[in-house]
């Protein structure tokens, strides 16, 4: 039987992936595929809270080259992310981000917030 009712647009979206590897040196580097949105924030800041609790890193680097999607949701559970890798003296970067997520950081002016030289544009 099928369903009488199409898919939820929202449903249809990338799933949030999150990879975690820490290194020697105290660096901890979470690859983030997908969309970082009301939907998978949680998920995103359980993560960061997750390693900084496991590992104890003096710094957290968010690989943000597979980013599909940044909400204002999402900017927000970065930002939280942020405030609490501060509250253990650990640094929360982002690296490379997409152009569609890099636009909304500089548009909110978070670029240098979260370690980014500003872009130009």
């Amino acid at each position: 039987m099928k369903p009488d009712f199409a898919p939820d647009a929202a449903a249809t979206r990338n799933r949030l992936a999150l990879t975690v590897a820490a290194d020697s040196t105290s660096v901890v580097r979470i690859a983030v595929t997908g969309d970082i949105d009301a939907m998978s924030a949680d998920q995103m800041h359980k993560s960061v809270i997750d390693a900084l609790r496991r590992h104890r890193p003096m710094r957290i680097d968010v690989d943000m080259r597979a980013v599909t999607f940044l909400d204002s949701a999402g900017i927000r559970c970065l930002l939280v992310c942020r405030h609490d890798c501060s509250k253990m003296e650990c640094g929360f970067v982002l690296l490379d981000p997409q152009p569609m997520a890099r636009q909304v950081l500089r548009v909110t002016a978070l670029e240098e917030h979260f370690g980014l030289a500003p872009s130009a544009g």
